[in-house]
This record gives C-alpha cells, sequence and structure tokens, in this order.
C-alpha cells in the first residue's frame, strides 16, 4: 500500500510539472498579450495625436479649429491622413521629438515608464491593401519576440505607402515579476502537495503495518483460546457419560450448559479466524455443486430437531435448483442467517426458503439468488445500510444477545464468494435477506 502511495505521488509531480508549465506560459501569454495592445494602442493614438498637433497649428489661422482632446473621436483616420498630406506638401513634416514625447506619456499613462523604444519609418507593400482598414493587428503586420515588440504600422499617408512602426526593446520584463510571484506560489503549492502524498502514504503504511499485528495477535490469541475450550468441552463430556452424573439431574444440565457455552465460544473463535483470513485474502473455498432443495431440507431438519421454539420452515420454489459455493461456509451462512431470524422473532417463527437465477445485467455475469424470509421484528431501512460492518446491531435488538459479528461474517464470507447479499425489510413486520452467488464462480 505505501509502495502504491509512492508511485500515485511520483506519478503526481510527473503530471504537476507539465500543468504549471502549461498554466505559467499561458499566464505569461495572456499578459504579453495585454502588453503589446497598450503599447499598439498607445502608438497608434500617439502619430494621430503628432498629426493632429501640427494640423492644429497649422490651421491656427483658419476658421476652422481642431481641439486635439476631441479629434480621434470625431475625425476618421483617412481626414488625418488628408491633413498630414497637405502639411507635407506645404514643407511641414512630422516633429520626431513631439511623436516621442506623446508616446512616452501615453506609455506612462498605461503604467509603462522607462520603456527602450525606437520609431521607424517603413514602405508599405499596398498590393493587398485598399483602405485604412485593412491595417488589422494580425501576423503579417504584427512583429512578436521574446526579446523585442514591434507594434503594427501605422500609415501616415493617404496612398498608404509608408507608415510609421514602434520597436520597444524587451517590454517583457514589466511582466517578471507578476510571473515570478505567481511561479514561487505554484511551486510552493507542488511541493506541499507531493509533501503531503507523501506522508499520506507514510501514514498508510503505518496503519497497514498495525492493522495486520493487530490481525496476527488476534488470530494467533484466538488459537490460544481454543485449546483450553477444547479441554474444557472434553472434561465436560468425561463427567456427563459418568454414572454419577447421570444420577444428579441438576449437574447434567449444568454440564450439558457448559458444553453449549463452550460449542458456541468455539463457533465465533473460527468465525473471528475466517474473517482474518477473509480480509488478508487466505481463506480457500472448496466449491461443489449443491442442491438447494436436499440442504435445506436437511437446515430444516437439523434445526426443528434442535430449536426450543416453534419454527415453521417452509421450502418455496426453487426456481433455480443448484448452487456452487463451499458447503461448509454457505452452511455458516444459512446457520447464522436462522439464528438471527429465530433470535429477533416471537414464539412462533415462519422462515422460507426459495431461490430463482437473476438476469444478466450489463456488465455482470448470472447470479443464483437465495431468498430467506422470516416474520421477525424487523430492521428499519437506514439500518440495514450498516448492519454488514463490525459490531453493528439493530436499534430494536438491545437485550436479545449477540455481539454484532454474525452479520459481518456472513458479508464477508459472500465476497469471499464474489457474490453479494441484500437486506429488504419492514418494521414489526419481515426481514428479507438475498443471497446472490455467480453461476461461475472465478475459483
Amino acid at each position: 500500500m505505501k509502495l502504491y502511495f509512492r508511485i500515485i505521488a511520483i506519478i503526481a509531480v510527473l503530471a504537476i510539472i507539465p500543468l504549471q508549465y502549461f498554466l505559467l506560459a499561458n499566464f505569461y501569454d495572456s499578459l504579453a498579450e495585454n502588453l503589446y495592445s497598450k503599447i499598439d494602442l498607445s502608438f497608434t493614438q500617439s502619430v494621430e495625436e503628432e498629426i493632429l498637433v501640427r494640423a492644429e497649428e497649422y490651421q491656427a489661422a483658419n476658421e476652422t479649429h481642431l481641439e486635439v482632446g476631441k479629434v480621434t473621436s470625431q475625425i476618421s483616420h483617412t481626414i488625418v491622413l488628408a491633413l498630414n498630406d497637405k502639411m507635407q506638401s506645404d514643407g511641414i513634416f512630422m516633429d520626431w521629438d513631439s511623436l516621442k514625447e506623446i508616446f512616452s506619456r501615453k506609455l506612462s499613462e498605461n503604467g509603462l515608464q522607462e520603456l527602450e523604444y525606437k520609431i521607424v519609418l517603413e514602405t508599405i507593400d499596398t498590393t493587398n491593401i485598399r483602405s485604412v482598414s485593412d491595417f488589422t493587428r494580425d501576423d503579417s503586420f504584427v512583429k512578436y519576440t521574446w526579446k523585442e515588440l514591434s507594434t503594427h504600422v501605422v500609415p501616415v499617408t493617404s496612398d498608404l505607402t509608408s507608415g510609421l512602426r514602434a520597436i520597444v526593446n524587451n517590454p517583457y520584463k514589466l511582466l517578471i515579476s507578476n510571473v515570478l510571484i505567481l511561479t514561487i506560489l505554484s511551486l510552493a503549492l507542488s511541493l506541499f502537495v507531493v509533501f503531503c502524498l507523501f506522508r499520506f502514504s507514510n501514514t498508510l503504511g503505518r496503519l497497514s503495518r498495525l492493522s495486520k499485528m493487530r490481525q496476527d495477535h488476534t488470530y494467533s490469541m484466538i488459537h490460544d483460546m481454543r485449546t483450553p475450550l477444547s479441554t474444557i468441552t472434553l472434561i465436560a463430556e468425561d463427567l456427563e457419560s459418568e454414572e454419577s452424573t447421570q444420577n444428579n439431574p441438576q449437574l447434567a444440565e449444568e454440564l450439558r450448559i457448559l458444553k453449549q457455552e463452550s460449542r458456541h465460544i468455539n463457533k465465533m473463535c473460527d468465525q473471528i479466524i475466517a474473517v482474518a483470513k477473509l480480509e488478508q485474502k487466505k481463506l480457500k473455498f472448496n466449491y461443489e455443486e449443491i442442491v438447494l432443495s436436499d440442504f435445506f431440507s436437511d437446515v430444516a431438519r437439523l434445526y426443528s430437531s434442535v430449536t426450543e421454539k416453534d419454527v415453521d420452515f417452509v421450502l418455496g420454489d426453487w426456481k433455480c435448483g443448484e448452487v456452487i459455493a463451499d458447503r461448509l461456509y454457505l452452511t455458516e451462512i444459512v446457520n447464522n442467517l436462522i439464528d438471527n431470524s429465530i433470535k429477533y422473532s416471537g414464539e412462533s417463527v415462519q422462515i422460507s426458503f426459495s431461490s430463482m437465477l437473476k438476469p444478466k445485467s450489463p456488465g455482470k455475469g448470472k447470479y443464483v439468488e437465495i431468498h430467506l424470509r422470516d416474520n421477525g421484528i424487523g430492521i428499519s431501512e437506514d439500518m440495514t445500510k450498516r448492519l454488514f460492518g463490525k459490531f453493528e446491531r439493530g436499534e430494536n435488538t438491545v437485550g436479545m444477545g449477540g455481539h454484532g459479528m454474525g452479520l459481518h461474517y456472513v458479508y464477508q464470507l459472500m465476497r469471499g464468494f464474489k457474490g453479494y447479499i441484500k437486506i429488504i425489510s419492514r418494521l414489526n413486520d419481515y426481514t428479507e435477506v438475498i443471497l446472490g452467488f455467480p453461476v461461475e464462480p472465478k475459483y
């Protein structure tokens, strides 16, 4: 178990590393894309503003006055280019210092101070360009690398043959702090998860060892108990056979009770040992074909002769007449269930037996279902889901004896048979136990 969880921890580490890389890379790309949008938009606005500032000075003497703060939203880029063409024809060219000053200011407004950049004039291939709207921000216009960021070309002439591009050197240093913090947190979380997995693995390993020690101790203790119990039983049988005992009814009754209780304790010891072997998957079954009508007839005949209550055994419809199981442990299962039916019923007990072949369900084989139904005190619906645990007993069985191991023993045996057990019950009415055995068990 410990090795199993360590393998899971290693797989988790190997899975976390590429996942972290993927998340960090996507986070970095998202930040870089946002950074590019800010720089590119700032540069486009700066070029237009520089042209309009010169246009405002150029038209200072005219009646139409263009206000810099409102031009972008009121005048299309086509008109801005027309203004620039007019000014260039009159010998008023772009003021590079003013453009850099405007661009630096807009970068600062977006929190991008102290960026190193240069502005270059480029000739534009207008083969596939018909209007300003054709300048989209796709790969044909944008240069985006790890070392530099280049904005798309902003045209500055109406014929769209020339334009300006801003090239920013290593702008991604602004992103390093954000990515670094996320990387540290991500690594810390991954290390914490790995640490927890290994700690969980060690804890499970210790629990597994303690459980095995407990089982071994219980197994050894039960074996040691069986020797004195057998001795007590033998002595009781010897005393019972003596003539002096036969002439003393009280002593004979006491010896009978002693033998009965010794056998009862021996039976409990056998059950505990069987459960321990089942939990360790060491219990071996001797499978054979069992005729159910004969088997339950023998069981009914035996109990009818020994039970103190008035028990009516009803052998029902055997729609499936045979089952493949271990006869000894099937007897143990049925005896436990019958004992419960007798113990938790009134003075008049009716127990019916029947069987049927459960139709094949998707992904599962066929099962032989054995039904045992009694007219006892019943079990609440909530309790039927918990009765198969160790030391679990019905809420309405207080004061009726029992130790809460019988149904757990039956449940473990049915698991060993690769079968199932279900309980259907109604308080103060009936209890029906369904045992499902595979038609073709895997030995």
